[in-house]
């Protein structure tokens, strides 16, 4: 149950926050309109054992 529970608020905080990033970026004067996104080698990073943890709490593999 709680694994389920913190999964589902990973996701929707994964969720709530690129999408506040796609409506910020939306075509106006004022935003900008562009998008960029990087590609991250996660597996890699997470053979790391110093980055391990912080990637895996922080959920980085789920973007």
């Amino acid at each position: 149950m709680n694994l389920t529970l913190s999964n589902y608020l990973r996701q929707n905080a994964i969720h709530q926050a690129t999408t506040s990033i796609v409506a910020r970026t939306k075509l106006d004067d004022k935003q900008p309109s562009v998008v960029v996104l990087e590609d991250l080698n996660v597996v890699g990073m997470m053979h790391n054992h110093k980055l391990a943890r912080a990637l895996g709490d922080v959920g980085l593999g789920g973007v």
